[in-house]
Protein backbone atom coordinates (compact mmCIF):
# COMPACT_ATOMS: atom_id res chain seq x y z
CA UNK A 1 0.00 0.00 0.00
CA UNK A 2 2.82 2.37 0.62
CA UNK A 3 3.99 1.88 -2.79
CA UNK A 4 0.60 2.35 -4.60
CA UNK A 5 0.57 5.81 -2.54
CA UNK A 6 4.38 6.76 -3.75
CA UNK A 7 3.71 5.90 -7.29
CA UNK A 8 0.52 7.85 -7.18
CA UNK A 9 1.47 10.74 -5.45
CA UNK A 10 5.25 10.94 -6.64
CA UNK A 11 6.40 11.32 -3.44
CA UNK A 12 9.41 9.35 -1.54
CA UNK A 13 8.46 9.37 1.60
CA UNK A 14 4.40 9.40 2.65
CA UNK A 15 2.44 10.42 6.08
CA UNK A 16 0.49 8.15 7.69
CA UNK A 17 -2.44 8.95 9.80
CA UNK A 18 -4.19 6.55 11.70
CA UNK A 19 -6.66 5.62 14.52
CA UNK A 20 -6.75 3.44 17.69
CA UNK A 21 -6.04 -0.37 16.03
CA UNK A 22 -4.94 1.48 13.04
CA UNK A 23 -2.05 2.88 15.00
CA UNK A 24 -0.64 -0.29 16.18
CA UNK A 25 -0.56 -1.84 12.90
CA UNK A 26 1.45 1.33 11.38
CA UNK A 27 3.98 1.03 14.30
CA UNK A 28 4.09 -2.57 13.82
CA UNK A 29 4.33 -2.35 9.99
CA UNK A 30 6.99 0.57 10.32
CA UNK A 31 9.08 -1.75 12.96
CA UNK A 32 9.28 -5.04 10.64
CA UNK A 33 8.81 -3.51 6.72
CA UNK A 34 10.14 -0.05 6.85
CA UNK A 35 13.05 0.25 9.90
CA UNK A 36 15.00 2.99 8.40
CA UNK A 37 11.94 4.94 7.91
CA UNK A 38 12.98 4.83 3.56
CA UNK A 39 9.42 5.13 2.66
CA UNK A 40 7.36 6.33 5.63
CA UNK A 41 8.24 10.57 6.50
CA UNK A 42 6.18 9.99 9.91
CA UNK A 43 3.12 8.17 11.59
CA UNK A 44 0.66 10.23 13.44
CA UNK A 45 -1.91 8.50 15.29
CA UNK A 46 -4.93 9.45 17.28
CA UNK A 47 -6.26 7.15 19.72
CA UNK A 48 -4.13 4.57 20.25
CA UNK A 49 -3.35 2.35 22.63
CA UNK A 50 0.30 2.59 22.51
CA UNK A 51 0.65 1.72 26.34
CA UNK A 52 -1.86 -0.93 26.23
CA UNK A 53 -5.19 -0.70 28.46
CA UNK A 54 -5.89 -1.01 32.20
CA UNK A 55 -8.42 -3.08 31.54
CA UNK A 56 -6.42 -5.92 29.85
CA UNK A 57 -4.59 -5.96 33.42
CA UNK A 58 -8.24 -7.55 34.84
CA UNK A 59 -8.05 -10.49 32.64
CA UNK A 60 -5.15 -12.16 34.41
CA UNK A 61 -6.60 -11.66 38.03
CA UNK A 62 -6.85 -15.26 38.53
CA UNK A 63 -9.54 -14.12 41.78
CA UNK A 64 -11.54 -11.26 39.14
CA UNK A 65 -11.77 -14.25 37.00
CA UNK A 66 -12.69 -17.56 39.45
CA UNK A 67 -15.61 -14.73 40.29
CA UNK A 68 -18.72 -14.85 37.87
CA UNK A 69 -20.25 -11.65 39.87
CA UNK A 70 -16.97 -9.57 39.56
CA UNK A 71 -16.78 -10.18 35.67
CA UNK A 72 -20.39 -10.06 34.85
CA UNK A 73 -20.10 -6.72 36.50
CA UNK A 74 -16.66 -5.69 34.91
CA UNK A 75 -18.31 -7.39 31.69
CA UNK A 76 -21.26 -4.97 31.90
CA UNK A 77 -19.47 -1.82 32.76
CA UNK A 78 -17.25 -2.13 29.85
CA UNK A 79 -20.16 -2.43 27.84
CA UNK A 80 -21.93 0.57 28.94
CA UNK A 81 -18.40 2.86 28.58
CA UNK A 82 -18.17 1.60 25.30
CA UNK A 83 -21.48 2.43 24.44
CA UNK A 84 -20.97 6.51 25.68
Amino acid sequence: MIGNLQRATGADKVTLLAHSMGGLASRSYLEIFDPGGNDVDRLITIGTPHNGTPLADLTADPVLLSNHLVNNYLLTRLLQHLDN
